[in-house]
């Protein structure tokens, strides 16, 4: 018994010379540091856990950490847009519940779904800020021209859908008002000639070339397309370019039937013709001259191709094009 008794002494004046010897070495030169590190930590640890379990919630849940579809700012819609952008992203955003700009991903989040809408060519930049507010800024894709196609369903109607510079399908629900219907009849140059070619998806670019095409030489001629007095682009064939590559052609049809042998796209030109810029200039400096770009003679029939005056032609064979607007 006395055995054990001194055992168990020794034991705890062993235990308590260890501790001596901690407290001796926390408290030594150098020491302090150490300890106010480990304190921190301790406090760090025990905030954290407090903030996980009992805080964080409520702070995620006040009105000034959540976000509403209106305290999103976007950059101003042009006239074109007819869609509620803020309110379809917003409603993607809150699928999975409230949006809070506590949220670390939130900035991607919210860039990820704007640039699926097919009305945003770019998301330039997402900034977050206290009390809840996002702003995104935009870059809008611009209709450029309307493709005419057959209804899916009616194969007797045709449909006209909107795409931009690049061929990206745009939505057509933003042209279905009677005021945008008009204006997407006439304001818009109309690529004729395509009826059975159709889109992927909105937001995608269109894969048939004379869509391509079309869209190329809209863009190029911008405003000056309505003073022209253009109305349509019609393909007008495939040549061969003795390459192995084969481009399709392209007519242009004025309000009055006016025909002009317009050629390739612009990007596709080939050697000894003029790029659009030159074209386009040759039109205009006719229009100066003359008025219109309908010929005195009545043949209607303008050669813009290759270099010097507008020539007159011969109306080129190609499949009879219904101008009938629908």
């Amino acid at each position: 018994m006395a055995a054990k008794k001194t055992a168990k002494k020794n034991s705890n004046s062993a235990l308590l010379v260890r501790l001596r010897r901690l407290i001796v070495w926390a408290c030594g030169a150098g020491r302090t540091w150490t300890l106010a590190a480990v304190m921190l930590a301790v406090l760090g640890g025990l905030w954290w856990d407090l903030w996980r379990r009992h805080v964080r919630q409520r702070v995620l849940s006040s009105p000034s950490y959540l976000v509403r579809a209106e305290d999103i700012a976007i950059t101003p819609l042009p006239p074109w847009i007819q869609t509620d952008l803020r309110a379809d992203v917003y409603r993607d955003l809150s699928v999975a519940g409230p949006v809070s700009i506590m949220d670390d991903s939130l900035n991607e989040r919210v860039a990820e779904a704007f640039s699926l809408q097919p009305w945003v060519d770019r998301v330039v930049r997402v900034r977050k800020s206290h009390p809840a507010r996002i702003e995104v800024e935009l870059e809008y894709r611009r209709p450029v021209c309307m493709v005419e196609v057959r209804d899916v369903i009616n194969r007797e109607k045709h449909r006209l859908l909107p795409i931009d510079a690049q061929a990206i399908f745009l939505p057509p629900a933003d042209f279905q008002s009677l005021e945008k219907r008009i204006e997407a009849s006439t304001l818009y140059p109309r690529l004729s000639g395509v009826e059975d070619s159709y889109p992927i998806a909105l937001g995608e670019r269109w894969v048939d070339e004379r869509v391509i095409g079309g869209a190329r030489i809209a863009a190029a001629f911008g405003p000056t397309w309505l003073e022209l007095g253009l109305a349509r682009i019609v393909p007008d064939a495939r040549t061969a370019t003795g390459s192995t590559r084969s481009e399709p052609t392209f007519i242009l049809v004025t309000r009055t039937q006016t025909t002009i042998l317009w050629g390739h796209y612009p990007g596709a030109e080939q050697p000894g013709e003029l790029s659009a810029k030159q074209k386009i200039a040759l039109l205009q400096q006719y229009v100066s001259q003359h008025g219109t770009l309908d010929p005195p003679d009545g043949r209607k029939v303008l050669d813009v191709r290759s270099a010097g005056a507008i020539k007159m032609a011969m109306k080129p064979e190609t499949k009879e094009v219904n101008t009938t607007s629908r």
